[in-house]
């Protein structure tokens, strides 16, 4: 029999990402000291990475957290400078990108397609392709 258990029970993190980011929506234009203000609206993305670690221990989990810490980063930092968000923003971007790469080649990601570049064979050359692009980022 499967047991239904409430959303607070079974996904924590999920939940306080929506009340987060819901209640920024609201909070955005009050009168709050901009610091405070500036780490609430970072909090819904914070949360879902936070939600991504505790659902998936993968290594897509771990990297969907870190897109999701960046994209947390930048949101804050946007708040202070545009040009500070949107770096943060690009750099998870370029984390994503460089992963999303290596899997259309068939690799689970960045650091497994790198490490052929150690092995001579034939995947050494495009091992050694993406170890080259991941070091120059």
């Amino acid at each position: 029999m499967v047991v239904k258990r409430a959303l607070v029970e079974s996904r924590p993190w999920l939940l306080l990402s929506l009340v987060a980011a819901i209640s920024y929506y609201f909070v955005s234009d009050a009168p709050i000291p901009g610091l405070y203000l500036m780490l609430w609206k970072g909090l819904g993305l914070a949360f879902l990475g936070v939600f991504a670690l505790a659902r998936h221990h993968s290594l897509d989990g771990r990297m969907l957290a870190c897109v999701m810490a960046l994209g947390a980063i930048g949101d804050m930092l946007i708040e202070i400078d545009l040009i500070y968000g949107a770096i943060a923003f690009l750099l998870g971007h370029v984390v994503e990108l460089l992963d999303s790469a290596a899997q259309a080649r068939g690799y689970d990601d960045i650091k497994s397609a790198a490490l052929r570049a150690a092995y001579p064979g034939p995947y050494h050359a495009e091992g050694l392709a993406f170890a080259t692009w991941m070091d120059a980022v």
